[in-house]
Parts: C-alpha cells; sequence; structure tokens
C-alpha cells in the first residue's frame, strides 16, 4: 500500500503556487485623475456655447462640490456678463453654498469692467444686506471702474462717507490704488484731494 508521505508534500506546494484569481476590476488601468483646471473649463464652456436653460440641465448634473473656490474660478473665465450672472444667481440657491466676499467681488468686477455701474453697486448693496464684509480688494474694485465711468466723487464717497467720518482701515489700500487710478486718467488735482481727505481722516 503506498504511503501518503511522499503525496503530501507535493500537494501543499501545488497549493501554494496556485497564483490568485484577479477580477477585470483589478486588471483594468486606473482612471485618469480629473484636474479642477478642466472641470472649470468645461463649465466656462458650457456657459459660452449653450442656452442658459441647456446650461442650467447640466450644471445640475455634474458630480462636482459646488464651493467658493469653483464659483469664483468659473466667474474669473469671463464667461458673457449675462451668463456670468445667471451663474451667479444659480449658485446662491444651491443647498450647500453660500457667496462670499471672494465671488461678490468678481461678479462685482466684471459688471464694472462692462461698464454697469448700476448693477455693480447692486451686488455691493446686496453684499452689504448679507453682512458680508468687504476687504481691500472690493473696494479697489468699486473704486477702479467707478473712477474709469468718470464718477470719482461717487468712488470717493462709497468709501469715506460723511466729512466727519473716519476712513475704514481696510480701504487704505483702496484709496493708494484710487489716487494711482486717477493720475493714470490725467486727474492730478482729484488725486491730491483725495490724497488731502484720506490724510484728514486716516
Amino acid at each position: 500500500m503506498p504511503s501518503n508521505g511522499g503525496l503530501l508534500p507535493k500537494l501543499r506546494a501545488r497549493r501554494r503556487s496556485k497564483k490568485p484569481i484577479t477580477t477585470a476590476a483589478e486588471t483594468a488601468p486606473p482612471s485618469p485623475p480629473i484636474y479642477m483646471r478642466n472641470t472649470i473649463s468645461s463649465i466656462s464652456n458650457l456657459l459660452r456655447f449653450s442656452p442658459w436653460s441647456s446650461a442650467q440641465s447640466q450644471l445640475h448634473l455634474l458630480p462636482i462640490r459646488w464651493d467658493s473656490f469653483t464659483i469664483n474660478q468659473v466667474l474669473k473665465t469671463h464667461p458673457p456678463m449675462e451668463k456670468s450672472w445667471l451663474f451667479f444667481n444659480w449658485a446662491s440657491k444651491l443647498p450647500s453654498f453660500k457667496h462670499d466676499h471672494f465671488t461678490y467681488t468678481t461678479m462685482l468686477d466684471i459688471f464694472g469692467e462692462a461698464g454697469r455701474i448700476q448693477s455693480m453697486l447692486r451686488v455691493f448693496q446686496d453684499m452689504a444686506e448679507k453682512g458680508i464684509a468687504a476687504d481691500a480688494a472690493t473696494y479697489t474694485s468699486l473704486m477702479h471702474w467707478m473712477a474709469k465711468a468718470g464718477d470719482s466723487d461717487g468712488a470717493v464717497r462709497g468709501l469715506g462717507g460723511d466729512e466727519d467720518q473716519k476712513v475704514p482701515p481696510h480701504a487704505s489700500v483702496s484709496y493708494t490704488a484710487y489716487i494711482k487710478v486717477l493720475f493714470d486718467h490725467g486727474r492730478p488735482r482729484e488725486a491730491a484731494r483725495v490724497y488731502r481727505r484720506c490724510w484728514r481722516l486716516g
């Protein structure tokens, strides 16, 4: 009768040498990462080349997290002004998103560049009503576009308020930028007046 002494080691060796079973998912190449810049570019193109009704439907289907960075970067690609405004308002209705001073300032800048000063001021007013604090970049943008539109007095009133009111601490950078804008537009007397007022109230 044959002994099992020589058979058992052979069986154990076969079991050890058996290759593990791999699934199709394990052998498939890894999916390429989705870079944020490609996502931003895709959304921008969607806003540029699709009617808003179609773009809005497709935006809801995108598997991305809508945050301030994403919204702001899309706006900074400068889609058409009307689409930018529609996108801005669409984003404000998302359940998990709230505009901040970055997105507000960018939208304000878009209107200012288009010469839509009243629309720009309404965005700024809405920002204030929602309790979102403006920073130096916001005020600098306001002053820049108002100066370009020829309303230097309005820019000063928007920053300093009444003659007896102190210049807000965050506005000092904006005043410096505004004075430069006035000089750049050949208005040295106004620049000197703004400088004296800032120095007197600061």
